[in-house]
């Protein structure tokens, strides 16, 4: 219901939403059944960003945990390559209520936007820029792994 919103206006191009989302379970761990909705073209999204959307169970509904526009999320912990990992990864748990941080890829120049919950949605705090004709430029605290 709350996409159908954002699109009010555009609803003869936007509607049915099923052809302009894709949505797909988003693993964190096994206690939690969240769902990831990436938005397409020419809606929810377009040159390579489109809207990322986390939902989590929440009683009988679904409560929106992310809203933000990029071009791919991932899980960071135990991640590869370009998630940035943080150097002390025994703090990530600590600060983000239990919750694995968040790789938010965007484009151009790429750049990884690390994402953490606060506990009640998830929130950019930090990052790396990755340009290929050179050494990546990472918040201190976090780096690209090798």
């Amino acid at each position: 219901m709350d996409l159908k919103a954002e699109l009010e206006g555009q609803e003869d191009e936007c509607l049915p939403l099923e052809n302009h989302v894709d949505i797909s379970r988003f693993d964190i761990g096994p206690a939690r059944e969240m769902w990831h909705v990436a938005g397409r073209y020419p809606c929810l999204g377009g040159n390579d960003i489109s809207d990322q959307l986390l939902y989590v169970r929440a009683g009988q509904g679904w409560r929106r945990i992310l809203d933000t526009s990029g071009s791919s999320l991932q899980v960071c912990s135990g991640a590869g390559r370009p998630c940035p990992l943080p150097i002390r990864p025994h703090h990530r748990f600590t600060a983000a209520h239990g919750w694995p941080d968040l790789g938010l890829t965007m484009k151009p120049p790429t750049s990884i936007v690390r994402l953490q919950f606060d506990g009640k949605v998830y929130k950019a705090v930090g990052g790396c820029e990755v340009r290929y004709d050179r050494v990546p430029r990472c918040d201190p605290g976090w780096k690209l792994p090798k």
